[in-house]
């Protein structure tokens, strides 16, 4: 909106901060003309002792809404509204995709997308959207681990459409592993442990031997979600000796280590807001403040190595505010950060270079041969420059 000020008298009365409700704008003062110039001076010397503003507000041009980008699309996922997570396989050519098929809480669904044949499967139908979390693949991609949450609990049968679910990459058959409600997932390097929280056993971080079909160590009493904000962060150490997981404190984000085989907890960072373990270094985003509370406080992407006492800060005022990534992939993907319109940012760990992408993508995903592919409303696309206008919508 336009501001225009103008000075009708003069006087002892202050004119009102209008600055404290918006911001910063133009001002302009009426000048007199040369015929009235006398009697203008008149009546300025007289109300020289009275000063008033007021302001008349212009409505600006509405802002053009962007126009889709003209593109072909690498894949599409049938009817999906938008693709929530893309995970890739460490061996072949195939993405595991999490997609939200409607407005529904439970409108969400599992793909396995064939790049090389472009063929696009369903995995599982009709899990829950709002607190979804991503699928991970084992090292050697046979097999695909993810949460499953139908939100029935009541009718007979209901255990099946909740828990710990993993899918054959050879048969395409999913099997469930646990039915207990949980939320989070994480693997070891090695694939042999996922852990992950247990809200049915009383809400415990659970560290499971996939191999066994056991529980190794659970710890309860971990405060990691209040009100509407749940905490789901989670990653083994590079070793697979320990776990790393976010808390919730209101001032300190803290991420805790837990010792696996002593079950001992102690610090191991805190303002932290997203990590991941990719090979021999766990990648975190830390900010003082978290972002919430004080978005233009710095924030950094950090390193830990094994055998550092503290991470170290490998790229400053990076605007992100969740990573993903795995083990067997060299390829860092921050996901873009609402409150600063900050896009994507693809960090490879080897070379450190970044590249970017605009915010009409979701995140992205790096596959085994180094291809890069953009979510892009239900699609995934290959070219970046696509990502700076609008998804087109799917009815």
């Amino acid at each position: 909106m336009l501001l225009a000020f103008f000075c009708v008298s003069c006087g002892s009365k202050p004119a009102p901060d209008l600055s404290a409700k918006r911001p910063a704008q133009a001002s302009r003062t009426a000048y007199p003309s040369a015929n009235t110039s006398a009697q203008t001076t008149a009546v300025a010397a007289q109300s020289q002792a009275k000063t008033e503003a007021r302001a008349v507000l212009v409505p600006a041009p509405a802002e053009k809404p962007k126009e889709p980008i003209p593109h072909e699309a690498v894949v599409t996922i049938p009817n999906a509204q938008r693709i929530l997570f893309a995970a890739a396989s460490p061996s072949s050519e195939q993405i595991l995709v999490l997609a939200q098929m409607s407005n529904d809480t439970y409108g969400a669904s599992f793909f396995v997308v064939r790049l090389d044949d472009k063929k696009v499967e369903a995995v599982m139908e009709g899990t829950n959207a709002e607190y979804a979390d991503a699928p991970v693949w084992s090292p050697d991609g046979a097999t695909v681990y993810f949460v499953f949450d139908n939100g029935n609990f009541q009718s007979p049968g209901s255990e099946y459409g909740h828990g710990l679910f993993a899918w054959n990459r050879s048969t395409g058959k999913v099997t469930q592993i646990l039915k207990d409600s949980i939320g989070g997932l994480a693997l070891s390097s090695d694939g042999k442990l996922a852990a992950f929280w247990d809200y049915t056993t009383g809400d415990k971080l659970t560290v499971y031997n996939l191999q066994t079909k056991q529980v190794v160590r659970a710890w309860a009493g971990q405060v990691h979600s209040e009100d509407d904000l749940v905490l789901s962060d989670l990653a083994f150490t590079p070793d697979g000796k320990s776990m790393l997981a976010r808390l919730y404190t209101p001032k300190e984000a803290p991420v805790m280590r837990f010792d696996i085989a002593s079950g001992k907890i102690s610090p191991f960072t805190k303002d932290v807001q997203s990590f991941v373990t990719i090979g021999e270094n766990v990648y975190l985003l830390q900010f003082v403040p978290v972002p919430a509370t004080m978005p233009e406080h710095p924030h950094k992407l950090m390193t830990w190595t094994m055998g550092n006492m503290e991470p170290v800060t490998l790229v400053e005022d990076f605007l992100y505010e969740q990573l993903t990534g795995s083990s067997a992939n060299p390829w860092l993907v921050a996901r873009r950060a609402q409150n600063y319109g900050a896009g994507l940012a693809i960090y490879d760990t080897k070379t450190g270079q970044i590249q970017t992408a605009g915010e009409g993508c979701g995140t992205a995903v790096v596959t085994t041969s180094g291809k890069v592919l953009y979510t892009f409303g239900g699609e995934l696309i290959a070219d970046p420059a696509v990502c700076s206008g609008n998804p087109r919508r799917q009815d």
